[in-house]
């Protein structure tokens, strides 16, 4: 009999703990550290805490609009900030605190403190006492995730310019905020403002809200955010802050043309983006090559070291938590040796919990066209969808681009209700290479939302039903 497999998992988010609780199931001697929070950025600071806000917004606008239901609601509709905040940490801390029961259940020991590569086989874990310990391993998983990135000029001070960090402790709603990048980030925290009538500019560098998405669909949530009362910037470089006072902060901006403005609001977000947590963690020790921004690895996420990989935030792959979930499971069984499973990104599912909501999968339009010589482009409305009518939330649009050689569906953007879950069905179709035939055979429940996948789909093959 072999002797048990021992591994060290450096990093408690997302592609951490799920490596640590798949090596533990599979029969490896596992062990965790972390130097903060388990859950890493995305349970604690990121996308769990983000939606919390997203969802009290949504039902902050249904209860003052409920009277299009006939509901009558007596008094005004307030926000007391600290009960919001209460709820968003007591959703954090129960997960939170599940993650660790897992951990538990799972045999793995997690060990809180600083962790750094001393070798290729071994790991220095300096402890909360300042007290260090020496692991070996027969396989090292490196998880460390990612940082905001602050921008020059716009210096974070947790006062006045906020990172999203920052963001999510705030006890009190600012009255007006400035949002510099329109990308995920910056459109769901304008969502959740919005909602709850704060006033809320957008400044964005490139030409396009959602520069990543497709173009139509990033277009047509401008517009629903400009009907919201969304100010958007867009070719416009917020260069520095010329001033902090009682009244807020004051930006200096600079447009295409190259003129030069100022505005004034109560808080500014910076959310440009994500750099990986990739220095001082010991990857010259241990001869680990890092590529720029990121750690190359290769599809069953090994880096260049034997028994060293990577996954999540710190790979070059999309910055999103199942995307690590996807990687930690990958590198687990590679690590095992069961299977010869590889990480594979062609279905990866994009979501913006934006108002409405925003979901894509494979090629955006744009990218279809450059790579098949002739995309077919299949659109239906939730107008006539009886669910979203009885919801009253009809606005929006089911996005098919469809490979005319194959038949095959190769792209998926939605805009409307729910379509962050929505997405899941035409994910499963591109993940199995489905042609769009075939997912138009399948039966969605009436009345329900997803009936308008179903129905774009037979509309690619000439079966229109509930659109002229």
């Amino acid at each position: 009999m072999s002797p048990q497999k021992t591994v060290v998992v450096i990093g408690g988010g997302p592609g951490g703990y799920a490596a640590a609780i798949y090596l533990a199931h599979l029969g490896a001697k596992v062990t965790l550290v972390e130097k903060q929070y388990l859950g890493g950025t995305c349970l604690n600071v990121g996308c769990i805490p983000t939606k919390a806000f997203v969802e009290a917004s949504s039902r902050y606008v249904a209860i003052r609009e409920a009277a299009v239901f006939g509901l009558k609601v007596e008094g005004e509709v307030t926000v007391e900030g600290k009960k919001l905040a209460r709820f968003k940490n007591n959703v954090v801390k129960q997960l939170r605190g599940g993650v660790g029961y897992l951990l538990s259940s799972a045999g793995v020991d997690v060990i809180s403190g600083v962790a750094r590569l001393t070798g290729p086989d071994t790991v220095e874990v300096v402890l909360a006492d300042g007290c260090s310990q020496s692991i070996s391993a027969d396989a090292i998983v490196l998880s460390t995730g990612s940082s905001e990135i602050e921008l020059p000029g716009l210096a974070f001070d947790g006062q006045y310019v906020l990172n999203s960090t920052h963001m999510l402790d705030m006890m009190k709603l600012p009255e007006s905020i400035v949002i510099i990048g329109g990308g995920v980030i910056g459109v769901e925290f304008a969502s959740i403002f919005s909602s709850f009538c704060k006033k809320v500019t957008i400044v964005e560098l490139t030409a396009s809200l959602l520069p990543t998405e497709d173009r139509e669909t990033a277009e047509t949530l401008r517009e629903y955010m400009s009907q919201q009362g969304v100010e958007v910037l867009t070719e416009t470089k917020a260069k520095s802050v010329s001033r902090k006072s009682e009244a807020g902060v004051t930006l200096q901006l600079e447009n295409v043309s190259g003129q030069i403005s100022e505005l004034t609001a109560e808080k500014v977000l910076v959310c440009v983006g994500r750099s990986a947590n990739i220095k001082d963690i010991g990857l010259e020790a241990a001869g680990v090559s890092a590529a720029g921004k990121f750690i190359p690895t290769d599809e069953r996420m090994r880096t260049n070291v034997k028994g060293i990989y990577a996954v999540g935030d710190i790979t070059a792959s999309p910055q999103l938590a199942h995307v690590a979930y996807h990687e930690a499971r990958v590198a687990a069984l590679d690590i095992m040796g069961k299977g010869d499973e590889t990480a594979d990104y062609t279905a990866v599912p994009y979501c913006i919990f934006s108002h409405p909501e925003v979901a894509r999968v494979g090629f955006t339009e744009e990218e279809a066209r450059e790579r098949y010589r002739k995309v077919k482009v299949v659109k239906e409305s939730f107008f006539g969808n009886g669910k979203a009518l009885i919801q009253q939330e009809n606005i929006g649009f089911i996005k098919m681009l469809i490979d005319e050689d194959t038949g095959r569906l190769v792209g998926c953007s939605i805009i409307g209700p729910k379509a962050t879950e929505l997405i899941a069905e035409p994910s499963l179709a591109i993940k199995l290479g489905l042609d769009v035939a075939s997912l138009s055979t399948n039966i969605n429940t009436h009345p329900s939302l997803s009936e308008t996948i179903g129905e774009t789909a037979a509309a690619a093959i000439g079966l229109k039903l509930h659109s002229v």
